[in-house]
């Protein structure tokens, strides 16, 4: 009978081995100074490594530049001279609305208005 009862004192989880009797923790196991952490799996352990690995490849393209001071100097022209030429044409008011004013927008409220 006591050894039924410490069998029975297993806590069935993935997390234990079922065999092994668990102790009784009141409250909620997964928080707090001696809380139980799920253990790390070799799948994360696998992605940390290629993480880790990516940002190296990473940082050794960032250290050797594609251009010289030379050819980037004025690589960057023609984009910023589009750029340019949309915000002029939006100024210009080619693509803006036209502009609208209180005066017109509370017209209807004049209708019973009288001139003496």
């Amino acid at each position: 009978m006591r050894l039924t009862q410490y069998l029975l004192k297993t806590v069935k989880s993935k997390i234990r081995d079922p065999y092994v009797p668990a102790k009784i923790m009141p409250g909620n196991i997964w928080t707090g100074k001696h809380r139980l952490y799920e253990p790390v799996t070799i799948s994360q352990k696998r992605a940390a490594v290629n993480q880790l690995l990516l940002e190296e490849q990473n940082r050794e393209y960032l250290a050797v530049p594609y251009l010289t001071r030379e050819q980037e100097h004025g690589s960057m022209k023609e984009k910023q001279d589009e750029k340019w030429r949309k915000l002029r044409e939006a100024i210009s008011g080619k693509s803006m609305r036209p502009n609208r004013f209180l005066v017109d927008a509370l017209e209807h409220l004049n209708h019973n208005k009288r001139w003496e």
